[in-house]
């Protein structure tokens, strides 16, 4: 079990933007923040990585930032939307804030779309069933409820070729990288080692040389492993979306695959996902939460990401100081 270089990646988000929780992470030196675009936009990261570099003046953190990749995702909400079993609701086409509509900024889906089709949202948590559909619209109800956030992901089951992808975006995501240092970029949603070379060669003609983090979490990766980890500097198991592809069973299967095949490949691996979700409502961890991070250790993983645990948790300060806490006790 190594866990001298064993890194803990906080996600930096609403909750935990405050200077108690900057404070924690320099505390136990774990000083690796992720920042999620999709979530974030160009005017928000720069207002969140300005308040952490007026924290760190004169210390070195280490920077993750989450490309949108080929992923899908709703819109805007004016607020969090609660959906209940067996309510209906509507999916509009547009950029137009819902209240009682979800809006979906991407055509594509409408076009892939058809009536029964099972639409998966927020890694899979809310299950919405197509009744019916139009160019602009369609109607769903309600399988399995949740609360709706904005810019929840969409998965729509046994549809995995269903992308979305803006180069004009991207480009704009790396001139403001470079501008920023930003060490990592995380791509997601690849399905291939071509999707890594892709960006290296972007980012290339930029002059800038990031170190680039494959985040396995599309089934179509799992069949590249052995080239994504040749091409990627960094490895990250994201059981999040991945759980909503395959079972519960393979998910497991295939994080201790990809562990090994990034070991082989000697190429840092962490785990994300609900590593310890728990925390985001509570602040002490499960006891299955730590036997679980015993044997992520065990396994040989290099590293574990925090994403609501820190980003939206009730008690982010506290999630933190209680992962950072376990990992010291096991050291």
């Amino acid at each position: 079990m190594q866990t001298k270089n064993f890194k803990i990646i906080s996600t930096l988000g609403p909750s935990s933007l405050t200077q108690n929780f900057l404070d924690t992470i320099k505390k136990h030196h774990q000083l690796h923040l992720r920042f999620n675009f999709s979530h974030l936009g160009i005017q928000k990261l720069s207002d969140y990585l300005n308040f952490v570099e007026n924290s760190f003046l004169n210390q070195k953190l280490t920077y993750y930032l989450d490309l949108p990749g080929k992923k899908m995702r709703i819109g805007h909400l004016k607020k969090p939307y609660p959906l209940t079993n067996n309510q209906e609701v509507r999916l509009i086409q547009g950029d137009k804030p819902g209240l009682t509509h979800i809006p979906i900024p991407s055509k594509a889906l409408f076009n892939l779309i058809t009536t029964d089709d099972l639409i998966l949202l927020q890694d899979g948590i809310i299950k919405l069933q197509v009744l019916s559909r139009s160019q602009e619209q369609l109607k769903a109800r309600v399988i399995q409820g949740g609360i709706l956030r904005s810019l929840a992901g969409i998965i729509v089951h046994q549809k995995p070729e269903l992308s979305n992808e803006n180069p004009n975006l991207i480009n704009s995501i790396l001139k403001f990288a470079q501008n920023r240092h930003i060490d990592y970029l995380a791509l997601s949603y690849i399905t291939s080692s071509s999707d890594i070379e892709d960006l290296r060669q972007s980012c290339a003609q930029l002059s800038y040389y990031p170190k680039i983090t494959a985040k396995i979490e599309h089934p179509l990766a799992l069949n590249n492993l052995n080239n994504i980890c040749n091409q990627a500097d960094e490895i990250w198991y994201c059981r999040g979306d991945l759980g909503v592809f395959i079972s519960p069973r393979e998910l497991a299967k295939w994080q201790d695959k990809t562990i090994k095949i990034a070991t082989k490949n000697q190429k840092p691996v962490l785990v994300a996902g609900q590593v310890f979700q728990y925390l985001t409502e509570h602040i002490y961890p499960t006891r299955t939460e730590v036997v679980h991070f015993m044997k992520i250790l065990d396994d040989g993983a290099n590293g574990i990401v925090l994403s609501d645990e820190t980003a939206i948790g009730r008690h982010s300060e506290k999630a933190a100081e209680a992962v950072f806490s376990l990992l010291k006790e096991i050291t």
